[in-house]
C-alpha cells in the first residue's frame, strides 16, 4: 500500500508546561513569570537539570532585554517556584 501525500501527526511525550517565577539581580525586576518544561520538582540528573536551567536563563536574557531594556547575563536570573 502506497500512501504518498498522507499526513501523519506524531506527538512526542513531553512534560507538561510548568510556570516558574523569576527575578533579575541586575536591575531588581521582580515578579517575572515564565512557562517552561523545566522540571523543578523532579530534578533526576543534576547535570541535565543544570543544562535545562542554563537554557531557561539564556532565553530570559533575550525576553527581559526586549521587555525591560535590561542588559542582564544568564547568572543575573533567580528562578523559583511560582506562587500566584
Amino acid at each position: 500500500m502506497h500512501m504518498l501525500g498522507h499526513q501523519v501527526n506524531i506527538a512526542f511525550a513531553a512534560p507538561p508546561p510548568t510556570v516558574v517565577g523569576w527575578r533579575c539581580l541586575r536591575c531588581g525586576h521582580r515578579g517575572g513569570v515564565a512557562k517552561t518544561t523545566l522540571p523543578l520538582d523532579c530534578r533526576g540528573s543534576e547535570d541535565l537539570w543544570a543544562m535545562m536551567l542554563a537554557q531557561l536563563r539564556k532565553k530570559l536574557v533575550r525576553v527581559h532585554q526586549r521587555s525591560q531594556g535590561c542588559i542582564a547575563i544568564p547568572d543575573d536570573f533567580v528562578i523559583h517556584d511560582y506562587i500566584p
